[in-house]
């Protein structure tokens, strides 16, 4: 008689062993995303956009964890500048730059943003705060990430390497001496349990 494995729900399989006496098996392997999409519906993405830049710093987007329970682990950015002009001098330059950033605290304006629940079966709202347009914010930014842009697409993939407690934040911002243009980011971001 063989070897029998139980899964868990009292069902028995019999394992299969090869001519090396060595247990044959067939795993299945997920993202991160996707499992926590797929089975705690928990995947979110945000939006950030400045639509008109303006001479000095222009926040795309703030994201604060309002969750006792989860943390907000980010898994992917993207950053895009679109054409940026009336500034000193043509992209890429010293100037204008994409900061990535922690430490602040929204205060008021810009507009706040509903992320985007990835499993749109699941019903599960974020416990994320989110503002994009250049919300004022106070405290100390802590930059851990600059790219100097240069009208394309920067893509961080983070891997859940970046992670938010209750009340941490993320700050995207575009430092720049342009007056006109359009900046956007995107940002996705998991809710789990510690």
């Amino acid at each position: 008689m063989g070897f029998q494995i139980e899964d868990g729900t009292g069902d028995c399989y019999q394992a299969k062993v090869n001519n090396e006496n060595q247990l044959e098996t067939v795993s299945v392997s997920k993202e991160l995303q996707h499992h926590i999409s797929l089975n705690e519906g928990q995947v979110y993405q945000c939006i950030g956009t400045v639509a008109s830049v303006s001479p000095g710093v222009n926040t795309l987007i703030h994201i604060k964890n309002t969750s006792a329970t989860k943390k907000g682990i980010v898994s992917y950015m993207r950053l895009q500048s679109t054409v940026l002009s009336d500034g000193t001098s043509v992209l890429p330059d010293i100037q204008t730059y994409f900061q990535i950033g922690t430490g602040t605290t929204y205060l008021s304006n810009g507009v706040e943003v509903t992320p985007v629940n990835m499993n749109f079966e699941s019903g599960n709202v974020a416990a994320l705060t989110v503002y994009k347009e250049s919300p004022v914010v106070e405290g100390t930014f802590v930059e851990f990430d600059r790219w100097y842009p240069n009208y394309d697409i920067m893509s961080f993939n983070k891997h859940g390497s970046l992670i938010l407690g209750l009340n941490n934040t993320l700050e995207i911002r575009l430092t720049t001496d342009h007056t006109f243009g359009l900046v956007y980011c995107r940002v996705t971001i998991m809710l789990q349990h510690s």
